[in-house]
Parts: structure tokens; C-alpha cells; sequence
């Protein structure tokens, strides 16, 4: 059965069309609806906002319009971000995932202090999660310890053996769950890089603790 009406489906940063060997993405920051239309030309529209007049619909066949009432009309100036991003492959392959963390999550530089006595050098990392598929979604202090968690998540359909790399040194790292309890130690390749698994559609959470 085909429900026409049902044919909008929700998406979070991105929607991909691809047919293997070409695709195309539309990346979004703040727009939920797409839908893609069974015809020869395999339409992929983008929703930038909806607005409906006002029905109360009491069962399927008694629904009351009031004409006068303007409803959720948005009768004012909006502004939309969105990007059209052709690709090769499908959305793996295509790196989709990080063109979309880069329209949503643009570099932002801050200015922290007023003087020049900071020991840094000009070019530096702070952490970096490899490769690209293992998308970094969470980095913050553990509820009840003196150490920092990082959660990751795998989007895609195979294993991902990954690593994190952090700016400092890092003395010990731990597999915790969402609760931030602990699991397992994760082994290190020297004292700043970690060795990540995920499997397909999954959330790995660490714990790290700086020295």
C-alpha cells in the first residue's frame, strides 16, 4: 500500500541518495524533514519549514477548519543553512558524515587571555579521533572523578579499528558505559594515543585520565 502523505521521513545533519557509484547529500543545520519521490528522477526534496492552518480533527472523517485562525503560519523573515554536496560512492565512501560535522560544528576561534606568556606552540592538537567514520559526539568531565570522558559512535555497517590522540599525556584509559563504570583498560600505543573498537551501530565511551 502506498500512503502518499507518508512519504516524509526525518533526518538529523544529513540525507545521502547514492546508487553506488555516485551520490548526493544535502547537509542541514536545524532542518528535520526530506522525502524522496519514487520517480524517474528520483527527487530529493528538502524541507525548510511547514506551516498548516489551524483543523481540529475529532476522527478521520470530521475534521473542522477554522479559515480565520492563521495556525502555525510563520508569518515572519527565517533564514535557512543548508549545503548541496555531490559525491563520489555512497555516503561512506563519500566522507559525508564529516562534511556535515563541518557545516554544523564550523571552526570557532576564541580568545582566552589578554597576555603573551603562554607556552604552546603556534600548531598543536588537542585530541583527535581517527578515521574519519568514528564520529566523536561527547567530550566532558566524569560525574564523580577527576578524569575526562570521550564518547564515540560507529554510523556504519563494518568493524572500525580506530585510535584517539590527545595533546598531553595520557596515564590510563578505561571502557565504561553510559553510567561511567568501569569495564575495561583499553590499551595504549604510547602515552598519548588509545586504541578504539567499534562495531557496526555502535557507542564506545572512555575514560581518560590525564597525567
Amino acid at each position: 500500500t502506498y500512503w502518499p502523505e507518508m512519504q516524509t521521513l526525518p533526518m538529523q545533519q544529513f540525507v545521502d541518495v547514492s546508487d553506488g557509484g555516485r551520490g548526493l547529500a544535502l547537509l542541514n543545520n536545524g532542518l528535520s524533514e526530506y522525502e524522496l519521490r519514487d520517480d524517474e528522477r528520483s527527487t530529493l526534496y528538502l524541507t525548510l519549514f511547514r506551516a498548516v492552518g489551524n483543523m481540529i480533527t475529532t476522527w478521520w472523517e470530521a475534521v473542522s477548519v477554522f479559515p480565520e485562525q492563521k495556525g502555525s503560519q510563520l508569518l515572519r523573515e527565517m533564514e535557512c543553512e543548508y549545503s548541496v554536496y555531490p559525491h563520489d560512492g555512497d555516503w561512506e565512501t563519500g566522507h559525508v558524515y564529516r562534511e556535515a560535522a563541518l557545516l554544523n560544528v564550523p571552526l570557532a576561534p576564541y580568545q582566552v587571555t589578554r597576555h603573551d606568556k603562554g607556552r604552546l606552540p603556534e600548531k598543536a592538537g588537542f585530541l583527535s579521533v581517527r578515521p574519519d567514520h568514528l564520529i566523536l559526539s561527547s567530550f566532558k568531565m566524569a560525574e564523580d572523578r577527576e578524569t575526562c570522558i570521550l564518547r564515540v559512535f560507529n554510523p556504519t555497517s563494518q568493524m572500525i579499528e580506530g585510535e584517539l590522540e590527545a595533546g598531553g599525556q595520557i596515564k590510563e584509559a578505561w571502557l565504561v558505559n553510559l553510567n561511567e563504570e568501569r569495564a575495561t583498560e583499553l590499551p595504549m600505543i604510547d602515552d598519548c594515543k588509545v586504541l578504539i573498537e567499534a562495531a557496526p551501530g555502535k557507542i564506545v565511551t572512555l575514560e581518560l585520565f590525564f597525567a
